[in-house]
């Protein structure tokens, strides 16, 4: 529903940073509003070095923004091919990922959120390569939710969701699964052979 842009920040001291905007598409709907306006809400609640910092939103006029932390070495997926390229990335570089996610995850549980769509390419790697939990599209701030929609991202979708709909903390501990796996492929996608 939206795209993010990197810009310029001005707090006031006169400082002057990079950020990440995230604006909806010109055509957005009222539910695309909605759902943007609950992940704002969401990441209010969020105060933890390995997840995304919200830094403001916008919401009065054109375009609406959520504006969030730059991670300057971008996703994790995107990285780890570009790292692999290079240089390979550590087993303990990679476990280190890990427990980055791992605490940002903890932190996002413990506010009694689910965060529904946990994979590679919805973590980010900052300036000092620490991970970051992002995206919180798809979130909900509950400890169990029964979704209407069916089109999840299924290779990292648990079976109780994938079939049910069901989605729990327990959800997200089959897609950090999932996200490890990744992580160990060099941020390529889980079971290759499947395009779904």
């Amino acid at each position: 529903i939206g795209v993010v842009f990197k810009a310029q920040y001005t707090d006031y001291k006169d400082s002057t940073y990079p950020v990440a905007a995230k604006t909806l598409m010109d055509d957005y709907t009222a539910t695309d509003l909605y759902t943007f306006k609950q992940e704002a809400v969401l990441m209010t609640q969020f105060n933890h070095p390995n997840v995304v910092s919200l830094i403001g939103v916008v919401t009065a006029g054109e375009p609406k923004l959520l504006v969030m932390e730059y991670c300057h070495n971008g996703s994790l997926d995107k990285y780890l091919q570009r790292s692999f390229q290079r240089i390979q990335v550590s087993v303990l570089g990679k476990l280190k990922m890990g427990i980055d996610v791992l605490d940002g995850m903890c932190h996002i549980v413990s506010k009694n959120v689910i965060h529904r769509d946990l994979a590679c390419r919805n973590i980010l790697v900052a300036e000092d390569f620490t991970c970051k939990v992002a995206d919180f599209g798809l979130s909900r701030n509950d400890t169990y939710y029964q979704s209407k929609a069916k089109n999840f991202p299924i290779k990292w979708t648990a079976p109780e969701a994938f079939n049910e709909s069901l989605f729990s903390e327990a959800s997200d501990v089959w897609s950090f699964g999932i996200l490890m796996c990744e992580i160990f492929l060099n941020g390529a996608d889980p079971y290759p052979v499947y395009t779904y």
